[in-house]
């Protein structure tokens, strides 16, 4: 079986290894540029056959002319069996730039499942904030109607829902202000300092709980 057939046969297979298929069509150029060259001298055998025999007269060397004949054909094989490996190294190229979007894609699926279920968490979360939130707001009502009369609030406690507000959007920048982030691209929307002398030091900041 020749060089085409066994070609042809790695054709009909799965797409070989880039590597394998670079050897494929490395040896495959050197056997057609070989081919072209024995052609090439084959030729000029021939035209000094004619020139040898029109000078001195005679009939033209038989022998010559299938050296021709054999180097034609050997040239045509030779052609047809690079362009086998042309094909060969061209799959091999889709096939591996196939692979890789396929790994590339499964990367970014990773990344978006895992971000899926971190909204889904995320939601939970908030839901159970704004639970906690309204539990909140209510206790700090129902206590300051709750006051004995002639007592007070105590001074500096949060009282009213603007207290609060205030303080949940100090607590939402405590916990998710990003001092890395100077453009604020990766901080908790919501969540505001109040003092800026906490926007580069948000861990700074009292906790809700605290006040």
């Amino acid at each position: 079986m020749g060089l085409f057939e066994n070609l042809l046969k790695l054709r009909a297979q799965p797409p070989v290894t880039p590597a394998h298929a670079e050897a494929i069509l490395t040896r495959a150029q050197k056997k057609h540029a070989a081919a072209l060259a024995h052609a090439a001298r084959c030729r000029r055998a021939v035209e000094d056959a004619v020139l040898d025999a029109a000078h001195n007269g005679g009939d033209e060397p038989a022998r010559v002319h299938r050296d021709l004949e054999l180097a034609m054909r050997e040239e045509t094989a030779a052609a047809r069996s690079l362009d086998a490996a042309v094909a060969i190294h061209h799959a091999s190229q889709s096939a591996e730039r196939a692979a890789r979007r396929r790994a590339q894609l499964d990367v970014v699926r990773s990344h978006l499942a895992a971000s899926d279920a971190a909204a889904e968490l995320f939601s939970q979360a908030q839901a159970e904030a704004c639970r906690q939130f309204r539990v909140m707001v209510e206790g700090r009502e129902a206590a300051m109607n709750s006051v004995p009369d002639g007592s007070g609030w105590p001074s500096g406690s949060m009282a009213v829902f603007g207290d609060l507000k205030h303080a949940a959007e100090a607590e939402l920048f405590r916990l998710g202000g990003d001092a890395s982030s100077l453009d604020g691209s990766r901080r908790f929307p919501g969540g505001k300092p109040h003092d800026f002398a906490m926007l580069n030091q948000p861990e700074k900041i009292e906790p809700i709980a605290d006040q």
